[in-house]
């Protein structure tokens, strides 16, 4: 992990925020944000950025 150890829950919005500032979401793409945890837990989020 040369950048990031283990982030637990603010993955999401970390991997978010890399995707912006290296310009890989702009303003009116679709975004999909999606988070695993233990056991059977998944929550997915989609939205206009």
């Amino acid at each position: 992990f040369p950048e990031l150890g283990n982030v637990g829950p603010a993955s999401v919005p970390i991997t978010l925020h890399q995707a912006v500032a290296a310009g890989r979401i702009q303003k009116g793409n679709r975004v999909a944000l999606m988070g695993i945890g233990s056991g059977i837990n998944v929550s997915m989020l989609e939205l206009v950025w």
